[in-house]
C-alpha cells in the first residue's frame, strides 16, 4: 500500500467516523433512543480510531525509511 492510498484511507476513516458520531447525535436526540445501536456505533468509531493510528504509525515509519 502506498503513501496516497494510506492518506486516503485514513481520509475515509475520518469521514466515517464523523458520519457515526453524527448518527449518534441524531439517535439520542429522539424520545427513546436505542442505546444498542448507538453501543455499536461507538465500538465501530473506537475500531476506526485505532485503525486510523496504524496508518498514521505506518506513514511514520515511512518517513524514518526515506519514502
Amino acid at each position: 500500500m502506498g503513501n496516497r492510498q494510506i492518506r486516503q484511507s485514513i481520509e475515509s476513516l475520518s469521514q466515517r467516523i464523523q458520519e457515526h458520531q453524527a448518527k449518534i447525535a441524531q439517535e439520542q436526540m429522539n424520545l427513546q433512543p436505542d442505546y444498542g445501536v448507538i453501543k455499536h456505533w461507538q465500538s465501530e468509531i473506537q475500531a476506526f480510531v485505532r485503525q486510523v493510528r496504524r496508518l498514521e504509525d505506518c506513514l511514520i515509519q515511512r518517513r524514518r525509511r526515506g519514502r
